[in-house]
């Protein structure tokens, strides 16, 4: 069975379940095919229904917790968009055909590897991926639209909060009492505000492990 009907396959049984899915991040997965975006020797896993594992410490996320991700954030033709850790870029190259612009950080060279080499190969070109350690700010090339931090952490950096436009979003997978909760801040001017979302399992990052800074 070639990529394109296992891929299809693949939003069938684990995208277009998800409850309120649009159309349009429907066709933005139909538009990638996510074996681009593994490590050869996870080829024949690229469209199960898991996390990947990629090294000691990093995932790829799981489709549907990706499809959820990236419906609440909606991301819109006009806007710029952080991903951060890019990963293997998966995520950003489904949200840049959503977005204007994508920023995706990453500072694992084999992961910017494919990353770059599945961008070429889906001949995407409004995504940057840029080599820095995950914590730092991206103040050069924001404020963002929005932002999505791809796994679960311990709390979240009031830096990236301030990177946020007028009415921007930022998606997070805050990890408390061995509980994940899916979390959506938005900015209102000066004012942050957050809803939950739904509670998942997700591999945790190791990025941010200090004791919560930031809680609602």
């Amino acid at each position: 069975m070639d990529q394109t009907t296992l891929n299809n396959n693949m939003i069938d049984g684990q995208i277009r379940p998800i409850n309120g899915i649009s159309e349009e991040v429907i066709s933005a997965f139909s538009s990638i095919n996510r074996s681009d975006f593994v490590p050869e020797n996870l080829i024949l896993n690229s469209y199960t229904e898991k996390n990947l594992r990629l090294s000691s410490d990093r995932y790829l996320l799981r489709p549907n917790l990706i499809g959820e991700i990236i419906n609440h954030v909606s991301p819109r033709e006009n806007e710029t968009v952080l991903v951060l850790p890019a990963s293997t870029g998966y995520s950003s190259a489904i949200i840049s055909n959503l977005a204007e612009t994508v920023i995706a950080v990453e500072e694992e060279d084999n992961l910017i590897s494919i990353a770059e080499k599945g961008m070429n190969k889906s001949s995407i070109n409004n995504v940057v991926i840029l080599k820095k350690r995950i914590t730092e700010n991206c103040l050069d090339q924001g404020p963002f639209n929005a932002i999505i931090i791809e796994g679960a952490i311990d709390y979240l950096p009031d830096q990236f909060l301030e990177q946020l436009e007028n009415d921007g979003r930022l998606f997070a997978l805050i990890r408390k009492e061995g509980v994940t909760n899916a979390t959506l801040f938005t900015k209102n001017k000066n004012t942050i505000s957050s809803r939950f979302l739904f509670s998942c399992d997700a591999p945790k990052l190791n990025f941010f492990e200090k004791k919560n800074s930031f809680s609602f």
